[in-house]
């Protein structure tokens, strides 16, 4: 699919609210260490639990990520209110793309597990356009405004089929643990995407991935590619 204005916007959300915690970036697929920071390039600013340079425990930092869930999930009630102390990442992917503009084509939620799900359906229904749709990651290409998937805790390495064999379970619970990040910039020639989560060592941060020569996915660390199809017959 041809990369839309909706996926660079979505993209220029995420870059926007990443420098807003600082810049904080590693040269991986993970955010084990200790981050740089566009501030000087070494890492030695803000690292403090409780420095200024966006941790989310920090005065203002703490009110954005409110921010997100508000705005991201609930923007017409305040049940954000009762959700602050819980993870924030897909609160910030909602709000990415809530202030895209992906109106109802999106199933805002606090917890990846709701939004894979249905790009899983969507896909098994051949629902692909202006919505989001779910491959294993040996089936696409990244483009900027994708999204990439891991399982977390309970859900560390699974697959694309270890979801789906949870929704055609028996199982009423289809929710697991897990994290998705944004792709923000795509360089096949050099083989690598790069993506912004949130609640990245406690921050909006950057990651590097591998990606092959055709834009496949190569990180060990991510599962499932959710395509981006929702700009692709936007009506304004």
């Amino acid at each position: 699919m041809p990369v839309t204005e909706f996926d660079l916007r979505a993209a220029q959300i995420a870059r926007a609210e990443w420098w807003y915690f600082g810049g904080h970036y590693f040269d991986k697929d993970n955010a084990s260490g200790t981050p740089k920071t566009l501030a000087d390039g070494t890492g030695k600013a803000g690292l403090s639990p409780k420095g200024v340079l966006g941790h989310e425990s920090t005065d203002g930092f703490k009110e954005r990520i409110w921010t997100y869930m508000k705005f991201g999930v609930y923007p017409n009630a305040n049940s954000w209110q009762g959700v602050r102390k819980l993870a924030w990442s897909a609160a910030f992917i909602s709000y990415c793309m809530r202030l895209a503009g992906a109106r109802d084509n999106f199933p805002y939620s606090m917890g990846h597990w709701e939004y894979v799900n249905q790009a899983i359906r969507n896909r098994r229904n051949g629902k692909v356009s202006n919505t989001i749709s779910a491959f294993a990651k040996d089936k696409v290409s990244l483009e900027v405004g994708d999204l990439i998937w891991r399982g977390r805790r309970g859900a560390a390495g699974w697959t694309m089929k270890d979801i789906e064999k949870l929704l055609d379970s028996d199982n009423p619970k289809k929710n697991y643990e897990s994290h998705c990040d944004l792709v923000v910039e795509v360089d096949r020639q050099k083989g690598y995407a790069l993506v912004i989560g949130g609640n990245v060592a406690n921050r909006v941060t950057r990651l590097k991935a591998k990606i092959s020569e055709d834009g496949l996915l190569l990180s060990k660390r991510y599962e499932v590619v959710v395509k981006n199809n929702i700009g692709e017959f936007m009506v304004a």
